[in-house]
């Protein structure tokens, strides 16, 4: 795995011209406001950026997560793990986690990304804590080089939520 992490790095990487986040990027990075829209470009550049706040001594498999709201403020996500592995949590989970402790609920888009070198799609648990507050959410993806952009609904078909509980 780790040769596929320097592959992906020393490959990949470079291929993504990806720049320095900008003074103000930065901010929004860390406090979640943003000014003006924000473009799945964006959610993917502050996804791949959140890689760095990882902690994954075990698997070193980091991921990064940008989660927009319906207002547009960013919410980033980056794995923790856990020598008690099912203690360990996903970027988008804390990316959510983040959003609704700060009082949001809708959601418009998340992008994830990993160091992994291929499509990121959130976890089956990503995927049903992300439907409770909307099967519409776009999910957007990159490998690097490529974005593929689909839904919560293609995603989780046939699933269960707050309405299934009535």
């Amino acid at each position: 795995m780790h040769i596929v992490s320097l592959l992906f790095l020393v490959l990949v990487i470079p291929g993504l011209m990806i720049t320095p986040l900008s003074a103000d990027d930065q901010n929004i990075h860390k406090t979640g406001i943003t000014p003006g829209s924000v473009t799945d470009e964006d959610l993917i550049r502050y996804s791949i950026e959140t890689q760095n706040n990882t902690y994954c001594p075990y698997s070193h498999f980091k991921v990064g997560a940008a989660l927009l709201t319906a207002n547009g403020t960013v919410f980033t996500g980056a794995n923790v793990e856990n020598a008690v592995y099912g203690s360990s949590v996903t970027a988008a989970e804390v990316a959510v986690y983040k959003a609704v402790s700060e009082g949001e609920q809708k959601f418009s888009a998340i992008a994830v990304t990993s160091s992994g070198g291929d499509f990121a799609y959130p976890c089956g648990s990503d995927r049903q804590i992300i439907s409770e507050f909307g099967l519409d959410t776009r999910v957007v993806v990159s490998n690097g080089s490529e974005m593929k952009v689909t839904t919560i609904r293609d995603l989780l078909p046939g699933s269960f939520g707050p309405s299934d509980l009535a």
